[in-house]
């Protein structure tokens, strides 16, 4: 059985780790809680749920090592703001994401943000990745007209990425399909880095 952490609001977790460890996370009341993820292996079962008051400002920011959230990262109760920030390493979704208008995602240097399996992502707050690569595997919806910009993009082989939902993507670097199905309706993409770019 694997070492279990909870972790409660006003709480900062500092974790360097070398084994596998479980993660129930619940966030609740009126103060910020820190979760930074420097090494090792991060794996949460269950739903990563975030029920903030108004003047919370959650942060999960991962700068090596790997973070699997295997259910629903949900919005919260209240009004707060949630920010996760991938800076290294691998944060991995095997299910929904939702971000409200106050929150972001943001994602820069040598690291990687999975999707897997069969998910949505409804974005009406920030999606800002000025470096690393996006992995898109398995089936996924985005959803809703939130700030879009994407560094690397790729996409995995059988996978599919259906933008129908969201009228414009950015991507900042390359995008490439290894033999997955992109399906962008009368929607669009725009290529907006500052260097040459590969599709």
């Amino acid at each position: 059985m694997e070492p279990l952490i909870w972790l409660e609001a006003h709480l900062s977790l500092i974790m360097v780790m070398s084994e596998l460890w479980r993660l129930m996370v619940r966030l609740a009341g009126i103060n910020n809680a820190t979760l930074n993820i420097s090494g090792g292996t991060l794996l949460n079962l269950g739903p990563t749920q975030f029920k903030n008051q108004t003047d919370d400002s959650t942060l999960i920011h991962v700068s090596g090592g790997t973070l699997t959230l295997a259910e629903e990262v949900a919005i919260k109760a209240g009004a707060g703001k949630l920010d996760i920030k991938v800076s290294g390493g691998e944060v991995i979704f095997q299910d929904n994401l939702t971000l409200s208008a106050q929150d972001q995602l943001t994602q820069t240097g040598n690291s990687t943000i999975r999707f897997q399996s069969t998910s949505s992502l409804q974005n009406d707050g920030i999606i800002s990745c000025t470096g690393g690569t996006v992995v898109f595997e398995g089936d996924h919806t985005l959803l809703n007209n939130g700030a879009w910009q994407f560094h690397h993009v790729e996409l995995a082989d059988g996978s599919a990425l259906n933008q129908t939902g969201v009228s414009r993507i950015n991507i900042g670097g390359n995008w490439t399909n290894k033999g997955g199905l992109f399906t962008s309706g009368a929607n669009s993409v725009t290529l907006n880095g500052n260097v040459i770019q590969n599709i």
